[in-house]
């Protein structure tokens, strides 16, 4: 079991009510993530878009509809590696690294979000996945996923976004939270230097997660070149301008689409700097900014999970496994 507090936008409902949901369907297993890294090393493949551009696609499972996972900003495929193989007993289950990421290729392409849209739109494509899909997307991954949402309105089935990113975040932040945006500051500054060519060894943008093979942790460590800083460093620099502006502008209904939102647990954005009134400043506009995203259907909810931090999918799996099944469930029954 785990709690949260659900508002449903639909129903109408103003206050958060806390409620505890019973997982019978799709409990974790333990072996699950443990497995997944060695599956998804040999059984990943390139997949060449049309404009020539490779990504490396992995999916488990079969069945409809498809659901289709978007990483963070540094992140890749293995984002999902606690979740994917449980949804996959449901249907079919894809994730995969943007150009740059981890087994992707870099492009001199344009990295922001709208440009990656398109590439994940051209990437179903070139994969020959039947649509319509449920895409699920965490934190910088959120502003692919509404842009592709609002571009493929037909190709879409259901939407997770699992403690999104909000458009022109960091100006709101800044004004809140100045320790926490110090800290985004300096981190984008390690990735500038690493773009700019800082030794390796002190370009680790990303540690090992715990449950990686150790015979798997120097590939991991090693696929941080200067390459995979440049694309973050890329979409950093497009996220608060020109990303943002693609959100503001394309904004529109989905209609009727089931559409969950996770939000992390209050009072988690937080540095050791933090006061108690930025971290609480902070919790609400960041609830606040969510809220505002329900609009784009009519069957929205937001969900704050209990104990969670900014990665839900790391800390509360069972939560993210959860939403993503009851929107398929949604969109089996429609």
């Amino acid at each position: 079991m785990y709690e949260l507090s659900c508002i449903n936008k639909a129903a109408g409902m103003r206050v958060a009510v806390v409620i505890a949901v019973l997982l019978l369907a799709l409990p974790v297993r333990a072996d699950d993530a443990g497995a997944w890294w060695g599956r998804y090393l040999t059984g990943a493949r390139l997949v060449r878009l049309a404009d020539g551009k490779k990504l490396s696609l992995y999916c488990e499972g079969k069945g409809r509809p498809v659901v289709m996972m978007e990483g963070g900003l540094g992140s890749g495929a293995w984002t999902w590696h606690k979740v994917q193989t449980a949804i996959s007993r449901v249907t079919k289950t894809c994730v995969y690294d943007r150009a740059g990421y981890w087994k992707s290729p870099p492009t001199d392409g344009p990295r922001d979000a709208g440009a990656e849209a398109d590439d994940l739109a051209a990437l179903l494509k070139a994969a020959h996945l039947p649509a319509p899909y449920v895409i699920v997307a965490h934190s910088y991954g959120g502003y692919i996923a509404r842009l592709y949402a609002g571009r493929h309105t037909r190709d879409l089935a259901g939407l997770v976004l699992v403690d999104p990113s909000s458009a022109h975040q960091a100006d709101l932040f800044a004004k809140v939270a100045p320790h926490l945006m110090a800290a985004d500051h300096a981190a984008e500054e390690k990735v500038e230097a690493c773009a700019a060519g800082a030794p390796q060894a002190d370009c680790v943008q990303r540690s090992p997660p715990a449950d990686m093979p150790p015979k798997m942790k120097a590939w991991f460590t090693a696929s941080q070149t200067r390459a995979y800083s440049r694309a973050m460093q890329r979409e950093y620099d497009a996220m608060p301008k020109l990303s943002s502006d693609l959100l503001d502008k394309e904004k529109k209904s989905l209609g009727n689409i089931p559409f969950l939102l996770l939000n992390q647990a209050p009072g988690k954005m937080a540095v050791p700097a933090s006061t108690p009134e930025e971290i609480d400043a902070t919790t609400r506009l960041w609830l606040q900014k969510h809220r505002e995203i329900l609009d784009i259907s009519s069957d929205a909810s937001l969900r704050v999970i209990a104990g969670a931090s900014h990665r839900i999918q790391d800390d509360r799996p069972e939560a993210v496994i959860a939403a993503v099944t009851e929107v398929v469930g949604k969109v089996r029954k429609n």
